[in-house]
């Protein structure tokens, strides 16, 4: 709900710092930093929807690069840096099959649209024009810049969930933390102190981002649940 919690405006950056080793720093990047996708790939799509066809390669690309780049900034290195010796590069990789197959939905979801329009007939400038009217590529920049932000999130939470877990023998605990601000909606705040073992189940349907724009996190202890 974007009424509740997240604001989709700013998201935690991993590698900004890291300075317990354990949990990984943070840092706030304002939406406006978003990368674009460069008008010569929209070009490319808006060529293709009015040819008829319903797939554009070169924009697939472009958006899969955007989001892409949201998990090598957002993800800690000793996560991404993982090797296929490491029992959690499964981690890494369905984090690819899974960002592979979104950036290929929503990029046909795009082109479908627009094949919508172009079937309206007329000229290319006929056809822009009804694509400006519509709105549905701002639409669609709109929506990047929110799924950017939300791929940049869970990518934090993988990073920091993989430190505690190789962690654990230290600090075997995880406390449930929000925001703490009247934007935190109610099931979250409900859970804000919440303290569980690390490999306790509740994780597996808790863990942030728990939630469209979850801004809650874990921070690990060695305090168990009181």
């Amino acid at each position: 709900d974007e009424e509740e919690d997240g604001d989709g405006i700013t998201a935690q950056w991993g590698g900004e710092a890291h300075t317990c080793g354990i949990c990984g720093g943070g840092g706030m990047i304002e939406a406006s930093a978003v990368p674009p996708v460069d008008p010569d790939d929209i070009d490319d799509a808006l060529k293709a929807a009015f040819a008829g066809r319903r797939w554009s390669q070169r924009y697939f690309e472009a958006v899969h690069r955007v989001l892409r780049g949201a998990v090598n900034k957002a993800m800690d290195p000793r996560v991404l840096n993982l090797t296929y010796d490491d029992p959690e590069h499964v981690v890494m990789a369905m984090t690819e099959a899974n960002l592979f197959q979104f950036a290929g939905m929503r990029s046909l979801a795009d082109i479908l649209t627009l094949n919508t329009l172009a079937k309206k007939g007329g000229t290319w400038a006929q056809f822009l024009s009804r694509v400006n009217e519509s709105g549905v590529m701002e639409g669609s920049r709109s929506r990047l810049r929110a799924e950017y932000t939300n791929v940049a999130m869970s990518s934090i939470q993988i990073g920091r969930y993989w430190n505690m877990q190789r962690s654990k023998t230290i600090l075997p605990y995880g406390e449930y933390v929000t925001i703490g601000d009247t934007r935190v909606r109610a099931a979250h705040a409900d859970l804000n102190g919440k303290v569980w073992p690390l490999d306790h189940a509740a994780w597996r349907t808790v863990w942030p981002p728990n939630g469209w724009n979850c801004r809650c996190t874990v921070l690990p202890t060695d305090q168990g649940p009181n």
